[in-house]
């Protein structure tokens, strides 16, 4: 009977000292809310992120941080933002809007109270999928309309890519640039100075010049590439090969 007696007495004290899984750390920050967990890279979708807090929080830990692995907040148009939380029926509520990055990928939040940054068991962590914006229309513009036969003159051709809600595409989306007579054949020019991929204006770029070819229209075409694979997605220009 004494041996039970201390078997149930360690078994108590066990019990007591056994920490209960998930709590919180801080004791001050409850949660997070983010409004789209898989937007798209476009560089200019907006999310409203919000960070709940214990609504008996002292007044000197209600000031939040959030910081992003990339992408900006707003309106500070910086990864990291501090909010004063205030109440919100009646819980303390600090929120703040972020702005999506141009590249697709994995992002990663801390929320913490500002001036605990350095204790790692204060901040709470969270991610989220920044899909790709794929291109649904692509428009091509060229500097001029004609060229001449003469080397060394040249235009300059720029390819603006959107998605389908008219929005800017991935940074990197990738296209190629094609010159063609109007049978199909290759016409042979000279593309110089290209960036095949977008950048955060969501364009791709490129100058064309000629050799000694017949005068006469010939068309250049910019293809959207998926996995280098032409896709549907392009647009074709006129230009006039005139005589020196």
């Amino acid at each position: 009977m004494k041996y039970l007696f201390y078997i149930c007495c360690l078994a108590l004290f066990t019990g007591a000292c056994t920490k209960p899984k998930n709590l919180n750390p801080s004791g001050i920050i409850l949660g997070d809310h983010i409004s789209n967990r898989q937007p798209v890279a476009d560089g200019t979708t907006t999310l409203d992120i919000t960070v709940t807090i214990d609504a008996h929080a002292d007044s000197a830990k209600r000031s939040i941080v959030f910081r992003a692995s990339t992408g900006i907040f707003l309106p500070a148009k910086d990864t990291t933002i501090t909010i004063q939380a205030s109440y919100e029926n009646k819980l303390l509520i600090a929120r703040t809007k972020f702005q999506v990055p141009i590249i697709s990928g994995m992002v990663h939040f801390y929320f913490y109270p500002q001036g605990k940054s350095s204790q790692k068991d204060l901040i709470l962590r969270d991610s989220l999928q920044v899909m790709p914006s794929v291109p649904a229309s692509l428009v091509l513009t060229p500097s001029a309309s004609a060229v001449k036969m003469v080397f060394g003159s040249e235009i300059s051709l720029s390819a603006l890519l959107q998605n389908s809600l008219k929005a800017k595409v991935s940074s990197g989306t990738k296209v190629l640039f094609e010159d063609i007579y109007p049978d199909g054949k290759p016409v042979g020019g000279i593309f110089r100075a290209t960036r095949d991929t977008t950048d955060s204006t969501s364009t791709a770029v490129t100058n064309y010049s000629l050799g000694n070819v017949p005068a006469g229209p010939i068309f250049i075409r910019c293809t959207y590439l998926n996995a280098d694979s032409r896709t549907a997605v392009h647009d074709s220009c006129i230009i006039n090969v005139i005589p020196n």
